[in-house]
């Protein structure tokens, strides 16, 4: 366990990138609907994104924070 960024940590974010890329490709080359039989659209994705990158950034600090603590 480490406090410092590290391998783990990029691995991390690569994940959480790599699926907001996937949900683009999905969208734009498959044109996959949503549960309400709705195409898709970019502002959806764009809403998508962020929720998912705001929920990684909150589990990554959360993560960060109890590291810190020695709590994990």
């Amino acid at each position: 366990m480490r406090k410092a960024p590290g391998l783990v940590d990029f691995i991390f974010w690569l994940i959480a990138i790599w699926i907001v890329l996937v949900r683009f490709v999905d969208i734009k080359y498959f044109g996959r609907e949503t549960m309400k039989i709705h195409p898709e659209v970019f502002r959806d994705w764009g809403r998508y994104s962020v929720k998912l990158l705001s929920a990684a950034g909150f589990l990554y600090l959360l993560a960060k924070i109890l590291a810190h603590l020695d709590m994990i």
